[in-house]
């Protein structure tokens, strides 16, 4: 039973909410809580070892739960300089890279300050930057779902962005900045770039991590959330200029990483096979599964993917594509309220029998709505 609550209390407690954060909705992803096919929110379908599960178990059963843990986690700085060649003072860990965009924005974004972020993006994004006050500057993607350099580079001229955010390979579009077109944008913007990095182990293009001393603008944020299958668990880290990171732990949550976090990520680090496994297993499923879309009756076009999973378009709305697949036990997502990607969705690589599962399951969709709406036969 809710409590009452006197009108005159909860309106003035309701009147310190800022303006930008009562005008934004809650972020939701659409679905049910446990779908037979789960493909919709990028994770990959593989979980630890059993075996490892135990071991790191077994060990963070001998530190100590009383005592905080490091301000910010040195031991896994150290490891993650290793494994990316870089400086561990340009290191910031946090629960998950979530927690840094908005943390790097809190360093940099207020009344007054612009960001411009290539439209479609991670709405997270949008929002983050609504909240602290801030103005996003959009400029579309070209026509290919791709990035338009020279639209990003005028606008940036025109706007004169305190930051900028460049998502590559980008979610939700899953295409990536080529090397040179990086880092032409990274010559010509002003202010300081976020480059996010969330799917990079995915894309043919390297990491800008190995090339961060030429451009000192750049903040990398990185992901376990995504190849090293840590969704669970919230874990991510940007790399940046030494000078640069310093500033951005200032507005930074301390303790902010936990133990258990961090013991995971230190047994990971030190398997990079096991990431370099996953790689190969998922780009040779995603290029499987992108020639079989191709040939689905009712596939209109499948963009070309750097990431764990696909874009597709149909002549159907997208809603009735995502329900019919939701009513036929297979959850993806809907993605036709972005900007320029109308009757598209998103389909994440699952196992190679989930895979097969969605593409059986969306050609009955896709006859059933072909059927129900007169149009062309897909049979």
């Amino acid at each position: 039973m809710t409590p009452t609550v006197a009108a005159g209390p909860l309106d003035a407690a309701l009147g310190a909410i800022k303006p930008e954060v009562r005008a934004l909705s809650t972020y939701h992803v659409a679905g049910v809580t446990d779908p037979p096919v789960k493909l919709n929110q990028n994770e990959i379908p593989f979980d630890l070892p059993d075996e490892w599960k135990a071991g790191i178990l077994n060990k963070l059963s001998r530190e100590p739960w009383n005592r905080y843990p490091d301000t910010f986690p040195e031991r896994l700085n150290r490891a993650l300089a290793e494994a990316n060649g870089c400086d561990p003072a340009g290191i910031v860990c946090a629960h998950g890279s979530n927690v840094l965009l908005h943390t790097i924005f809190m360093a940099t974004v207020g009344a007054g300050r612009r960001v411009l972020i290539p439209s479609p993006a991670f709405s997270l994004y949008e929002k983050a930057v609504a909240v602290l006050g801030g103005e996003v500057v959009t400029v579309p993607m070209d026509s290919d779902l791709g990035y338009d350099v020279d639209a990003v580079l005028r606008a940036a001229e025109r706007t004169a962005p305190d930051v900028t955010v460049l998502l590559s390979p980008n979610n939700p579009t899953s295409r990536s900045l080529a090397p040179a077109d990086l880092d032409r944008l990274l010559n010509g913007l002003p202010g300081l770039v976020v480059v996010d990095e969330a799917y990079i182990e995915f894309s043919r293009f390297p990491s800008l991590v190995r090339r961060l001393d030429a451009h000192p603008n750049a903040v990398v944020l990185r992901t376990f959330s995504k190849v090293y299958g840590l969704a669970g668990l919230r874990l991510g880290y940007l790399i940046a200029h030494p000078a640069l990171a310093a500033e951005l732990r200032k507005p930074a949550i301390p303790f902010n990483v936990d133990r258990f976090s961090e013991l995971v990520a230190m047994r990971l680090l030190a398997e990079p096979e096991r990431v370099q496994a996953t790689v190969r297993q998922l780009v040779a499923e995603r290029d499987w599964l992108a020639a079989e879309l191709v040939a689905v009756p009712g596939v209109d076009r499948v963009i070309e993917s750097d990431a764990n999973f696909l874009i597709f378009e149909t002549p159907f709305g997208s809603s009735a594509v995502f329900n019919g697949l939701l009513g036929r036990g297979v959850l993806i997502r809907d993605m036709g309220g972005y900007p320029q990607m109308n009757r598209m969705l998103r389909v994440s690589l699952g196992t190679a029998a989930e895979n097969r599962i969605f593409l059986d399951r969306l050609r009955d969709t896709l006859r059933e709505l072909a059927r129900s709406t007169d149009t062309t036969d897909l049979t």
